[in-house]
């Protein structure tokens, strides 16, 4: 599957992780919204960061993208390319620094990624997973075009699966008869 390496959206750049965003990093992976809603990753010090990072970036299976604010260059968060062992399709997440919530920052990041992958990738399918108690991502995704697939369990927690097709994202299906 193709995957870009950055992207420009109206507000950010988006730009593929490095050891560079490691103090980023370790904030959002200690942030009460990530632990909560994604799982604590027990990276506490900077040569933690650093090995998560590492892992990141020499997994075929993983693509993690830095949304960085183009007016004053902050890193806001992130949106992540997953190939997961229990999906059939490619997972998308994000995740964003608190005081960067509500600004549709997160839906413009995602929108951006699932635009290009899916001018490049024909006729792909995109999957999100979120815990069932995550209103906001719930609502990001139906808000984007992801339709409520099933509820399962992974690792002895139950995840709602959602997913998106390229013609449901640009809404031009082609009905065969």
């Amino acid at each position: 599957m193709y995957k870009p390496k950055a992207l420009n959206t109206p507000r950010m750049r988006l730009e593929q992780l490095s050891p560079a965003h490691a103090d980023f990093m370790m904030e959002l992976l200690n942030s009460a919204q990530w632990i909560n809603f994604i799982g604590d990753r027990n990276v506490r010090l900077k040569s933690d960061v650093l090995a998560y990072i590492e892992h990141i970036l020499t997994s075929d299976s993983t693509e993690y993208f830095v949304c960085i604010l183009k007016e004053k260059p902050n890193e806001v968060g992130i949106v992540t390319l997953l190939k997961r062992p229990y999906l059939d399709h490619w997972d998308i997440g994000f995740a964003l620094l608190t005081q960067y919530f509500k600004q549709g920052l997160a839906r413009e990041a995602v929108s951006s990624i699932l635009k290009e992958l899916f001018e490049k990738n024909k006729l792909l399918k995109i999957a999100a997973i979120t815990k069932p108690d995550n209103s906001d991502s719930i609502n990001l995704l139906t808000k984007i075009g992801f339709q409520y697939q099933k509820e399962m369990s992974v690792d002895a927690r139950q995840v709602f699966l959602y997913e998106i097709t390229g013609c449901l994202f640009f809404h031009d299906c082609i009905t065969v008869k």
